[in-house]
């Protein structure tokens, strides 16, 4: 048995989709097959932490995340370790680990390392649990900042560490944002608990931020084709209309529907 009730990774699912959330924790056999492409970002992101380890030398890796990697984590910081690479926390039943944890002359510092080039939403998500995680387990942070890749950066040569990177502090926002993750957690507890999958259609949410897992279980009475085969329709046409009935591809799709010239054309070739 796991020894937590959440972690990043299922924080993250659960804004996206409470439904998502208890199926990740109570029906996990419903999960799509991992895509190729899925693994390929993770490969990536894997490679970009261990090239930002290397702005940080020095440092103790821990093993994968757990109980027992959090007690480490707590050991170390004791004898005054100065760089931790995946330190583990846990606190209120929520696990985490942080891809670098520094210490410096006033406190810690912790920094996750993004392979983006940009700052997402999700990823201020992130950041704002950990900071939640580890503050909770008795860590005072001087500091938060998200490391990902720099879109200016051109490599000319050997590749430069120092350019590669980009440090963006997220402090300010973590500690201002500590009591929405206690709500969010207690929603997404009370949804895991409830003894039943909630009742969520499907929608966009299906999509961002990442796709959902759990795909095939929730659009399994969606017909092929359907109005979602149609790309010359948005996302939001989509929904609009199959939330007002017009789901099945045939000939009277168009029926009361003013549609364009290039959407016409891209139904008939369907059809």
């Amino acid at each position: 048995m796991p020894d937590h009730t959440l972690s990043k990774s299922t924080f993250i699912k659960g804004l996206q989709c409470l439904k998502a959330l208890y199926l990740y924790k109570n029906r996990y056999f419903l999960h799509d097959p991992l895509s190729q492409e899925q693994q390929a970002v993770f490969a990536r992101g894997w490679d970009v932490g261990k090239l930002a380890q290397s702005l940080f030398p020095g440092g103790i890796e821990l093993p994968r995340p757990g109980a027992s990697s959090a007690k480490k984590t707590l050991e170390l910081i004791a004898k005054g370790q100065a760089v931790i690479y995946e330190a583990c926390f846990m606190f209120n039943n929520i696990l985490i680990a942080i891809d670098i944890l520094q210490k410096t002359e006033t406190g810690w510092k912790a920094i996750e390392v993004k392979s983006s080039r940009v700052i997402s939403q999700t990823y201020l998500y992130d950041a704002y649990l950990q900071y939640y995680v580890i503050s909770g387990a008795g860590v005072k942070l001087e500091d938060f900042s998200l490391l990902h890749i720099d879109p200016g950066y051109v490599r000319q040569g050997d590749l430069a560490l120092q350019r590669l990177f980009k440090s963006q502090s997220v402090f300010v926002q973590a500690k201002e944002h500590e009591e929405w993750v206690r709500e969010q957690l207690v929603e997404m507890r009370a949804a895991v608990n409830s003894g039943k999958s909630p009742e969520i259609e499907i929608g966009p949410h299906c999509f961002y931020p990442y796709n959902c897992e759990f795909h095939g279980h929730c659009w399994k009475k969606v017909p092929s084709p359907s109005v979602f085969d149609l790309d010359s329709f948005s996302l939001e046409e989509q929904f609009r209309l199959y939330h007002s009935g017009f789901v099945r591809l045939d000939s009277d799709f168009t029926a009361g529907l003013d549609i364009s010239e290039k959407q016409a054309i891209q139904l008939s070739s369907h059809l």
